[in-house]
């Protein structure tokens, strides 16, 4: 089978997933294409590709540009796939089958329930589709409601019947990753949160969802299962949900982050560095870069400045590391303390906590605050618990390196984690 030319349209693009979940499914080249809307004209004049996805703010824009459209588009009035045939350009909406296999592989049982849709664009038609073939009833929340939808106010005003939120507005996404679209925390009964945004991995939406105690997904599983249909249809060939699975576990091993929290002295560096040798990943040790910016040592910077303004500086380098890709990040031990940091560390990474049992911690004077045996031991008592919060897995090292780092390696080949 020849090689497909294909592509993604939108503007701005940014980071996309795109060129690299299609090459997973069928022989393609594929190409970001970030058009202006006044350029949409000259680029379907052209029609110099074989297929091509849609992302926003074009969904709805490109209808006008077909010569045919799939009785899937006629249902969301929306398009986000386009085949050229022969010159001819025909319209299909992928979104609704991959919103929905993604919802029901991951068991969010919506029946009968209300599903309140944040945003009222492309992706909110999609999911209103979604929510209806699931039994459920969509409500709408727009910043402009018109008839049948509500604006952000009457959202909060109904806080306490609230179990569902799906977020189909592009608030949060890369490099916007402090944004959400609302918070979470007037909303005591959620079920569930979807974040149909795929870039970062978790968005902060996620994040805070999942700091409630809220199941929540993040749009990064939607967008490779709309991909899949999307080749089936360019491709005219059928792809196993075996390669969806493979594709999406390859995409994150070679993308995200692993980030190794824990105690001073729990061997965060040693198991680091053996990590970025047998993953290829780039080594981040955080204190050392610290070190490097203020100066001098943390214990000194401590002492001349407090704890305060070094923190601040600590969250900034967290916020820059959230652009970070394929690495093992080092954490200094006070790292949860924040809970910013965390959700910068995790909107890309997979967390470790290097649990090393307290009787083989160490304290030293070179450790700003525990350099005795009591200080260590009120950290532990302040910290175990963050430490516990955040991970995704916990490694105890207590044994010989390689036997830990075996296990390591063999919980990371098993994550499921998106």
């Amino acid at each position: 089978m020849n090689k497909l030319k294909l592509g993604l349209i939108g503007y701005p693009l940014g980071h996309s997933w795109s060129n690299q979940i299609h090459p997973c499914f069928i022989p393609c080249t594929y190409d970001l294409w970030p058009i202006k809307e006044d350029e949409l004209d000259s680029f379907f004049e052209k029609r110099a590709f074989d297929g091509i996805n849609v992302t926003i703010p074009y969904k709805e824009k490109v209808l006008a540009y077909l010569d045919e459209i799939d009785d899937s588009v006629k249902l969301v009035g929306a398009c986000n796939c386009i085949v050229n045939q022969n010159g001819k350009l025909i319209g299909y909406n992928t979104d609704v089958a991959g919103l929905k296999q993604m919802l029901e592989h991951n068991q969010f049982n919506l029946k009968n329930r209300d599903v309140y849709i944040l945003g009222s664009g492309g992706a909110s038609k999609a999911a209103q589709v979604v929510v209806k073939q699931l039994q459920a009833n969509p409500i709408v929340v727009s910043r402009s409601p018109k008839e049948d939808q509500i604006d952000y106010k009457t959202l909060l005003e109904r806080k306490e019947q609230v179990s569902y939120i799906v977020n189909a507005t592009p608030i949060g996404m890369y490099p916007n990753i402090d944004q959400t679209p609302i918070d979470l925390k007037s909303f005591i009964n959620l079920e569930g949160v979807v974040d149909l945004v795929a870039n970062p991995l978790q968005t902060k939406l996620v994040f805070k969802a999942k700091q409630q105690k809220v199941k929540a997904i993040g749009g990064f599983e939607m967008l490779v299962r709309q991909a899949k249909v999307a080749d089936e249809i360019f491709a005219q060939q059928e792809i196993s949900q075996q390669q969806v699975q493979a594709c999406m576990k390859q995409l994150v091993i070679d993308n995200q982050n692993i980030v190794l929290i824990g105690m001073p002295s729990a061997g965060k560096s040693t198991i680091a560095k053996q990590l970025s040798q047998i993953t290829s990943k780039q080594l981040i040790e955080m204190d050392e870069i610290l070190e490097k910016e203020i100066g001098m040592p943390i214990r000194a910077y401590f002492e001349t400045f407090g704890e305060k303004a070094f923190r601040e500086k600590e969250t900034n380098l967290c916020k820059t590391l959230a652009t970070c890709k394929h690495a093992i990040i080092s954490t200094g031990g006070g790292v949860v303390t924040n809970e910013e940091n965390m959700q910068y560390l995790t909107s890309n990474g997979i967390v470790i906590w290097i649990q090393r049992p307290l009787a083989k911690l160490q304290f030293s004077q070179d450790r700003p605050i525990c350099s005795t045996k009591e200080q260590l031991e009120s950290l532990w008592e302040k910290r175990h618990l963050l430490y516990e919060q955040y991970c995704d897995i916990c490694i105890v090292n207590d044994g010989k390196l390689e036997d830990v780092i075996q296990h390591l390696m063999t919980r990371l080949e098993r994550r499921e984690k998106l």
